[in-house]
């Protein structure tokens, strides 16, 4: 009965994450759509190649695939940029609720410790993936208060037996 109910308060605790994140998504989106379509509109002057003045040439036009209108260009940029972002925070997510799950019903410190340091790994990639392109993150101060409690995490459960 006990773990039942142990088990829905993880269930609960993963919906209201869920709900968080979106507004984190939302967030994301739009200051990404402004940021790309300034962009867009900087270099839709580069004699059909879109990509032609971007930092990381190969990895836009494998995004774009030859789409030379900028408005459509900057949108896939963005919904691929999107579905990163989702999946980075999705894994993250996935690793603390199975973190959860093994302090609370296995009791297995060692493989806490693992989804709990995949999670925080998570949004350091994030951050490293804004960073690579040479633009800050807009979600650094998220990212940043996320690493910090989960790096928190990670020193309350090495002080279990």
């Amino acid at each position: 009965m006990r773990k039942k109910s142990r088990e829905k308060n993880i269930e609960e605790m993963d919906i209201k994450h869920k709900t968080s994140l979106e507004v984190v998504f939302l967030a994301a989106a739009a200051t990404a759509t402004l940021f790309l379509g300034h962009a867009a509109l900087q270099y839709s002057h580069s004699g059909g190649d879109l990509c032609q003045n971007t930092d990381y040439k190969s990895l836009c036009r494998s995004v774009v695939r030859g789409i030379t209108n900028p408005a459509q260009a900057t949108e896939v940029a963005i919904k691929a940029l999107i579905s990163e972002t989702i999946q980075e925070f999705e894994d993250s997510i996935d690793n603390l609720n199975t973190a959860l799950k093994y302090l609370v019903i296995n009791h297995d410190k060692d493989a806490l410790n693992s989804y709990l340091s995949a999670a925080v790994t998570g949004y350091v990639t994030c951050d490293d993936t804004y960073a690579d392109s040479g633009k800050a993150s807009p979600l650094a101060q998220n990212t940043t208060l996320l690493g910090q409690m989960g790096s928190n995490c990670l020193a309350l459960a090495i002080q279990i037996l």
